[in-house]
């Protein structure tokens, strides 16, 4: 399991995760096979730059599938309109820490609404 607040992983959350790695759901394998293949040939800066809007990414720094550390890095460097937020949790911070997740995306809608408002 990915999670480090293993507290939050109830049975709900512990049966979908087994469902939906015994592929019972038609093209979960796909699925799950493209997010550790993944193959970007379009940059991502281009592709949020395409976008044209805000992106806001909370990220779980200490999920065991991916190392994003360098990766936020650099998209905090190339891309315009992005805010990062860290979270001391796993692959799914938004089950571990729900209650600081809601917190940084309340904030960024107060914020982004309030950019939106004429002076």
């Amino acid at each position: 399991m990915t999670l480090q607040n293993r507290e939050r992983a109830d049975d709900w959350l512990i049966s979908e995760m087994l469902r939906a790695s015994k592929s019972q759901d038609p093209g979960v394998l796909m699925v799950l096979e493209s997010v550790f293949s993944f193959d970007l040939s379009i940059p991502v800066n281009y592709l949020f730059e395409s976008f044209g809007g805000k992106v806001l990414i909370i990220q779980g720094m200490k999920d065991p599938l991916l190392n994003f550390e360098s990766k936020l890095s650099e998209l905090g460097e190339c891309c315009i309109g992005i805010e990062i937020r860290e979270l001391d949790a796993g692959h799914c911070p938004h089950d571990e820490r729900p209650e600081e997740v809601n917190s940084f995306i309340c904030e960024w809608i107060v914020n982004m609404e309030r950019s939106l408002l004429p002076c």
